[in-house]
């Protein structure tokens, strides 16, 4: 998830963790 958290997200999402 790209979204306020870029990197630091605790998401599972390996599509664009910028």
């Amino acid at each position: 998830d790209t979204t306020l958290y870029g990197r630091m997200n605790l998401s599972v999402d390996i599509v664009d963790n910028g």
